[in-house]
């Protein structure tokens, strides 16, 4: 099948939707990697940030 049969088609079934966009998107939590010797740091600059 051609690309531009293929785009037809699927601009055809882009038009339906079977779910809710959504604006944003937030995280539950976060993961920091990072080398052992910054650990102490980065846990005081963590805990700052959190009030």
């Amino acid at each position: 099948m051609p690309a531009s049969a293929r785009g037809r088609m699927g601009r055809g079934l882009r038009s339906r939707r079977d779910f809710v966009s959504e604006s944003t998107l937030v995280a539950d939590k976060y993961e920091v990697l990072l080398d052992s010797e910054h650990a102490v740091r980065a846990h005081e600059l963590l805990r700052a940030m959190s009030g």
